[in-house]
């Protein structure tokens, strides 16, 4: 998976080894249980029935094995986005340290809808982040983990100082920057990935290595298309060519940003009522994925359990997926392409 509940993801084991053919769904996972107490846990939802898990928490204990490879280095708290380098080497993991995600966090507030992307409202509901309750700071501890996509051996760890709640990361098809969307600060960060993190060397096979700077460097944040106003940026994607990022935005603005990757400057929206019509009846764009072979931009509607796709040339809706909740359950959380491109995870 590429996106995680900011909630449900307390627990990820990076090193777990569940056979797909066999697979045990815990009776906790997702919609009953709190804390360790497992032994009052309601009924399977028929969701789970139709696609014939079983449930079953103590076999599951017994599948899973974690690779202590993956408890090197800092420990991974609080997960919520994971994405790879363009070879597909490095897996980079995004987590929020030492600050959950709770009900304090944010402030939400119906305001009058200024930027009024799509003319559906006058007003909207928007999210602050609770600086008074967090005192104003950033994040103190690492938050991106850089892991051997291979064998789960701990590379490298930055981000510190840098976010309020991280969201989203992401790495352009060129391994030219690195992304991060921050709901807590409304921004968009990147870094120069050759520059900041590391390069690629080619060996006489042609055979590409990675190295990483040592964290004596110390790493360069600029603010991405800074004079945009987002309202907690969710998700990332790219063109090929890494000359064009799309960013969901995400929580209370219903949009896909379309930007020119270099300069910053935006090109593109695209919505659809089916994010929300007004400011009572809002979801939220929690994940695209870009389907160049098809030119279309796909977005994962979290509340509404649906998968709408765009033109990439007209912005016109043209594609939807699951318009009834009951094929995979009521929310869809991340979505990505194979990478051929014909298919959606």
């Amino acid at each position: 998976f590429t996106q995680l509940d900011p909630v449900d993801s307390r627990n990820l084991n990076l090193g777990a080894t569940i056979p797909l053919d066999s697979f045990i769904l815990p009776e906790f996972a997702g919609y009953s249980g709190k804390g360790n107490n497992f032994s009052k846990t309601t009924d399977r939802p028929k969701f789970v029935k139709n696609i014939g898990m079983t449930a079953n928490f103590q076999a599951s204990k017994s599948e899973i094995n974690q690779d202590s490879q993956f408890l090197q280095g800092p420990k991974i708290k609080h997960p919520t986005a994971i994405t790879l380098d363009n070879k597909g080497n490095y897996l980079f993991i995004l987590h929020r340290a030492n600050r959950p995600w709770q009900d304090h966090s944010f402030i939400w507030k119906k305001v009058p809808d200024t930027k009024n992307f799509f003319k559906k409202s006058s007003t909207k509901m928007t999210a602050f982040f609770n600086r008074k309750f967090y005192k104003n700071q950033k994040i103190g501890d690492k938050t991106i983990k850089v892991v051997d996509a291979k064998t789960g051996q701990d590379v490298k760890n930055f981000g510190e100082n840098v976010f309020l709640m991280p969201h989203g990361i992401h790495v352009d098809a060129n391994n030219e920057f690195l992304y991060v969307t921050d709901v807590g600060a409304n921004k968009v960060f990147r870094t120069n990935f050759v520059q900041n993190i590391g390069r690629y060397t080619f060996s006489d096979s042609e055979i590409p290595t990675f190295e990483m700077f040592n964290d004596n460097r110390k790493m360069k944040w600029e603010i991405f298309a800074n004079q945009e106003e987002f309202c907690l940026p969710t998700d990332l994607a790219s063109t090929s060519d890494g000359n064009y990022i799309f960013i969901a935005d995400g929580y209370c603005n219903n949009r896909i940003a379309m930007f020119d990757a270099k300069t910053g400057k935006i090109l593109k929206n695209f919505s659809s009522d089916k994010f929300g019509t007004n400011a009572d009846n809002q979801d939220i764009v929690h994940s695209i994925a870009r389907f160049e072979n098809r030119n279309k931009i796909c977005a994962a509607s979290r509340d509404n359990g649906k998968i709408i796709c765009f033109d990439l040339e007209t912005t016109k809706e043209s594609e939807y997926f699951f318009q009834d909740y009951r094929t995979i359950g009521h929310r869809i959380y991340a979505i990505r392409k194979f990478q051929n491109g014909n298919k959606i995870i």
